[in-house]
């Protein structure tokens, strides 16, 4: 359900014809193809796409404040935002898995290019998690913020990633696996377990 409604928002973007920081280094395409066109597909995001994860983190941020004083179930909202913006920056990703004929094409194994495809996603939540920390930072001028907030950004940036990840990987494996021929007793649970895992390994 969050999953479908987050990639019909994609599809319904247009990305901008010019890349925000114009053409990547040549060298860069040659040693980290795949992490070269990730950022090639991220700096072609729209302006729309760039608000709504610039919102989102700031959200998280806004709520994990709210937690170290004290609020401690806005923890969960804190994940949930991040796991959606993740969905956003894990993007090249689901290219990759919608292309499973490609993908099985490469002189690696599957697997190997598919975490490949995690690199860009984690720099993109890095660099506007700096940003919602800036913000946070601004609420309340505390050091600590800043302290405890670039730990956070770093290890939160990482499991956002992993929870998207996660989901974008397992709605295809879920799409293509035995569970169709299992009764609805077998079945459900399984499907349940691997919708909530993803934006809960965010939250953890």
């Amino acid at each position: 359900g969050l999953l479908l409604a987050c990639l019909q928002a994609l599809f319904a973007e247009t990305p901008r014809h010019r890349s925000l920081i114009g053409h990547l280094p040549q060298a860069l395409g040659r040693r980290m193809p795949v992490f070269t066109r990730d950022l090639q597909s991220l700096l072609r995001w729209p302006t729309v796409r760039i608000v709504r994860v610039v919102v989102l983190l700031v959200g998280a941020a806004l709520a994990l404040r709210a937690t170290y004083s004290g609020t401690t179930p806005l923890i969960l909202v804190a994940g949930a935002l991040t796991f959606v913006a993740a969905l956003d920056a894990t993007e090249p990703l689901a290219q990759e898995v919608d292309h499973p004929t490609l993908l099985n094409s490469y002189p690696k194994p599957a697997g190997v290019v598919l975490v490949q495809h995690l690199a860009a996603p984690v720099l993109a939540m890095l660099v506007v998690g700096a940003v919602a920390l800036g913000v946070a930072y601004g609420v309340d001028p505390d050091p600590d913020v800043l302290v405890i907030g670039a730990i956070t950004l770093v290890s939160g940036a990482f499991a956002a990633v992993a929870g998207a990840s996660i989901s974008v990987v397992s709605e295809v494996a879920l799409d293509r696996s035995e569970t169709a021929v299992f009764s609805p007793e077998v079945a459900g649970p399984t499907v349940v377990i691997r919708t909530l895992w993803p934006p809960a390994v965010a939250m953890i």
